[in-house]
């Protein structure tokens, strides 16, 4: 098993922005092209233009490193390494950079002041604070667009696939949190995330976050919900405890959404290219890479009233065409599952609260208590879920709707 990771941001280059950290020599599993394990918030590498603002002050520094404390997904690395072995796979992926230089789990961008934990960007207080224009978004193309290319590659590949085309392209992100809030309230020991708040709440999402032709409905869930069940089912049998959209729900910015979008809009295009008639199609043409660029919010963007008119046009055809462009990519064996895996910290270290610098409590990992075997046990239960999904509920749904 991978060595913990150091308890200190490193100032270190990103020289692989989305790691694959090999598991198994070989690829033993057949689901190996269309699964992925990853984790976005467990990384440890601070790009050195970031790391030289917080040594120019010791305050500072210290504010970056307990910024690092309480953002990093403890042992998460673990958890998905031993994840990708019980699955068969080559390995998991990694986001290098730590959670304090730049979140990839949130829109592209930068922060402001009145933004909440779910709301905020990439760029987020220490950090955005500090950061010039230039330094920042050199920080964002550094840690944050190799990753999204990356991934949405892996899409792109799905499409053309043959060997995938019988089964979603399955994402499976590891995080850790805190065993309690604020308010004393103790967590489960593990929760699937596949929802946003915004679509719980109100059953729409706002207009100004994605292209007006993204539907609704589509927010509803980021996974097949026998996928986040199956694990769920497993992890209680166990005597683990397990919450579902709590206890909070996706940022509509997170990787899962802007996952699921990308996809649709890939797909959408598919429809037009096939459906519409060749002088409709054109007219299209100039809105895909638009509309596929999806990790800035949707407002504020620069279109013009040519760009503008079309997209009404192709708003109104999407509608003429619902079946095709919605219902039957709702189930779709091309749209992505894509769900958060949460498991408390104190399952995978042992560790303390403490107070730190800036007077805020902490989960502190002790440096030698990485809890291996109760990580390997977790992650052997996870994986028998996502097993029988793969091998039992995801053909028989396929034949489903292939004879329905």
């Amino acid at each position: 098993m991978t060595e913990p990771h150091p308890f200190e941001p490193q100032a270190a280059p990103i020289d692989d922005p989305y790691e694959l950290r090999g598991v198994r020599p070989e690829t033993l599993a057949e689901w190996d092209r269309h699964v992925i394990v990853d984790v976005v918030h467990d990384g440890v590498r601070v790009p050195p233009t970031i790391e030289a603002l917080f040594e120019k002050d010791g305050s500072l520094r210290q504010v970056a490193h307990d910024a690092f404390v309480r953002e990093r997904d403890w042992g998460a690395s673990a958890l998905a390494e031993r994840l990708a072995y019980h699955l068969d796979l080559r390995g998991y992926h990694n986001v290098q950079a730590a959670r304090v230089a730049c979140d990839f789990n949130r829109f592209r961008g930068w922060s402001v002041p009145e933004a909440g934990h779910l709301g905020r960007r990439a760029l987020f207080p220490p950090a955005s604070e500090l950061l010039s224009p230039r330094a920042g978004e050199h920080a964002l193309q550094t840690c944050f667009d190799p990753v999204s290319q990356a991934l949405y590659g892996r899409c792109e590949e799905a499409f053309g696939d043959e060997l995938v085309k019988d089964a979603r392209l399955t994402r499976i992100t590891v995080h850790t949190y805190d065993d309690h809030v604020a308010e004393g309230h103790r967590r489960p020991k593990a929760s699937l995330i596949f929802t946003p708040f915004e679509y719980h709440e109100h059953a729409r999402i706002p207009p100004s976050v994605y292209p007006p032709v993204f539907p609704d409905r589509l927010a509803e869930f980021t996974a097949d919900r026998a996928l986040a069940y199956r694990v769920a089912l497993m992890l209680e049998k166990n005597y683990l405890p397990v919450a579902i959209n709590s206890p909070y729900f996706l940022p509509l910015g997170g990787a899962e959404m802007r996952l699921q979008v990308w996809c649709y809009m890939r797909h959408l295009q598919q429809v037009v290219e096939t459906l519409a008639k060749d002088e409709v199609a054109a007219r299209f043409e100039c809105l895909w890479p638009l509309l596929q660029d999806i990790d800035h919010p949707w407002i504020g963007r620069d279109i013009s009233e040519d760009q503008h008119a079309r997209l009404e046009e192709l708003c109104r055809w999407a509608e003429k065409h619902h079946f095709e462009a919605v219902e039957r990519y709702r189930y779709s064996a091309f749209r992505p599952n894509a769900v958060e895996v949460e498991i408390r910290k104190d399952l995978a270290y042992d560790g303390s609260w403490q107070t730190l610098a800036d007077g805020r409590e902490a989960f502190v990992p002790d440096p030698d208590g990485l809890r291996l075997d109760d990580i390997d046990r977790i992650a052997a239960i996870m994986a028998t879920g996502i097993r029988e999904y793969l091998t039992q509920d995801q053909p028989e749904k396929r034949a489903g709707l292939l004879t329905s």
